[in-house]
């Protein structure tokens, strides 16, 4: 919301270019986290002894 606003992008037009890079790019969690490696939080929380995760 305030990149869209310091860059003078209209709200709509911004909301349009987030589904468009998920389009073309995939969803963040897929992609960003895929892409290094992280297993969620349980498997974190597992490799530092912890029950659960959040």
């Amino acid at each position: 919301m305030h990149f869209a606003a310091l860059h003078q992008i209209e709200w709509q037009d911004y909301l349009q270019q987030m589904r468009d890079g998920v389009e073309l790019y995939g969803p963040v969690r897929e992609g960003v986290y895929a892409m290094t490696g992280y297993e969620g939080t349980r498997a974190h929380s597992e490799s530092l002894g912890q029950e659960g995760g959040i």
